[in-house]
């Protein structure tokens, strides 16, 4: 189930930095926000009531931070509400995510995962620069960092979880995936920049907060 759940952060999360591209409107990214917002919200709930002990507390509740995130996205996109305290919230998210990295790291003994924990703080990061302080200058670089956080750091290890390889993976290619990350991210935002100056798909103005 969990698998499931990240497989699908992966797809949201794509499917928001076409968003933050201009590629599509926000509220036409609505659902896929709110579903997966509920499934995150749902499974840890579960999880957390099923559990037998602190490992089972610690693996359930980050699953939390994700929900509410793509929740609050969703309903905001939606109603086209004020998403500057989302903003706030994305910047503690990101804080957070590095507790959570250590605990990866030192506890469970998974460097892999504090690998992507450090990377999910640094796109939370982007999210908080875009939509609480209003720095459009780093939209399309946000964009392109949720495109390509959404394959490595959750499509591809959902996909090796559920063939069962991404248990025997080392850590190395999680680490040069990280340092590819900037590289590819610019080129991405070139290439959206140059498209941005055709006809874009939103038929009205987009500010800042209502890109996630």
């Amino acid at each position: 189930m969990e698998t499931a759940g990240l497989l699908l952060v992966g797809a949201v999360l794509f499917v928001n930095g076409v968003v933050f591209l201009r590629h599509a409107e926000p509220r036409n990214a609505a659902v896929i926000n709110i579903f997966v917002g509920l499934v995150q919200t749902v499974i840890p709930f579960h999880l957390l009531v099923t559990a037998h002990g602190s490992d089972d507390l610690l693996e359930a509740t980050p699953l939390f931070l994700f929900g509410l995130t793509y929740l609050w996205t969703g309903i905001t996109n939606l109603t086209r509400n004020d998403g500057t305290a989302l903003g706030w919230f994305c910047i503690w998210v990101a804080a957070i995510t590095v507790v959570f990295s250590a605990v990866a790291l030192f506890h469970f003994n998974d460097p892999k995962q504090a690998v992507i924990w450090l990377n999910w703080g640094v796109l939370w990061g982007l999210f908080w620069s875009v939509l609480a302080c209003g720095r459009t200058g780093h939209r399309l670089a946000t964009g392109g960092a949720a495109i390509v956080m959404s394959v490595w750091t959750c499509t591809v290890p959902a996909i090796l979880t559920m063939i069962g390889l991404w248990d025997d993976l080392p850590v190395w290619p999680v680490i040069v995936a990280t340092a590819i990350t900037p590289f590819a991210i610019r080129a991405l935002s070139k290439c959206a920049a140059s498209l941005t100056q055709k006809p874009q798909v939103a038929t009205q103005p987009l500010q800042a907060r209502h890109y996630l």
